[in-house]
């Protein structure tokens, strides 16, 4: 799905601000979330977070790469320790984070990618395509979206064939229950029972096999995460068996309770609560509202 330039700011302008920017909003966390997925095994890229991608139309001399050169693609990177930022130009991107040709290119798609997506969410607002068909409207209050998810319907934007497959997908168990006699529970592995019937604490199963893991992915991404995100993030890379409950991963709960004890997994969930609302607010209420969680700090 391609829009010309003239398309693209025809249905722009017929866009609230509100929805502006929530689809702002939305890029930012995609390309997040594809960078940490594409370099989440790549050695050394734990220093920083992808913090944003600009494409400036053509090269700005404002805009600049560390090492001065002039930009039109800025890569923004915030170092997880001094919360500085930096920006940098698609070589000197490489360069810094010292990752393979074929990593970058993965990255390139990806950013491109999120632009068709933009295209798609344009294009089906543009054709009025924005209702959540009935199967999953009568269960979207008791799923787990994803803030993605969260961020386009709140501003009542129409959300990607991705969005749908994934709701699809979870709504799944909820539309077709398990047949006569059989539990379900009884289908999963023992260790899975173990952990749902109490015989293994949830902390000292999750923790024993997943807490590093878990305590690496949350310190390389500061973005927002959703529970499923994590897990699928496990089952990748560090054998979680994927198998389902109702619809859910079946230990989604026990991993959600275990990441809601977590530090840097709270900070995410305020952050969360912010964000929430942030795509509804005038400038001059988001305005008041730094004010107000400055005057928290001190």
């Amino acid at each position: 799905m391609y829009l010309t330039a003239e398309e693209r700011r025809e249905i722009i302008r017929t866009l609230s601000k509100a929805q502006r920017s929530a689809l702002h909003i939305f890029s930012k966390l995609s390309q997040q979330s594809y960078f940490a997925n594409v370099l989440a095994s790549h050695k050394g890229t734990e220093r920083y977070v992808f913090d944003g991608f600009i494409d400036h139309g053509g090269v700005r001399k404002s805009v600049t790469c560390l090492c001065g050169k002039p930009l039109r693609y800025e890569f923004i990177l915030r170092d997880i320790k001094s919360g500085g930022k930096i920006s940098l130009g698609r070589t000197h991107f490489q360069r810094e984070l010292d990752i393979p040709d074929q990593i970058a290119r993965q990255v390139h798609k990806g950013i491109h990618q999120i632009n068709i997506e933009l295209d798609e969410i344009l294009d089906k607002f543009w054709r009025g395509e924005n209702k959540l068909p009935k199967t999953i409207e009568e269960h979207i209050t008791i799923i787990d979206l994803t803030e993605e998810i969260k961020c386009l319907m709140s501003a009542n934007l129409p959300l990607l064939r991705r969005h749908m497959d994934y709701l699809f997908d979870i709504t799944k168990g909820l539309r077709q229950p398990s047949t006569k006699h059989i539990d379900a529970k009884e289908l999963l592995c023992k260790e899975f029972q173990d952990v749902l019937s109490g015989v293994t604490p949830y902390e000292q199963y999750i923790g024993g096999l997943y807490g590093e893991a878990i305590e690496g992915y949350l310190l390389r991404n500061k973005g927002y995460e959703p529970t499923y995100r994590i897990i699928d993030y496990l089952i990748k890379f560090y054998g979680l068996p994927n198998q389902l409950l109702y619809g859910q991963h079946a230990l989604h709960k026990f991993f959600r309770m275990y990441l809601g004890n977590h530090p840097n997994y709270v900070e995410h969930n305020e952050k969360i609560n912010e964000f929430k609302h942030i795509a509804n607010m005038t400038e001059k209420q988001k305005e008041r509202a730094l004010v107000s969680k400055r005057s928290r700090k001190y």
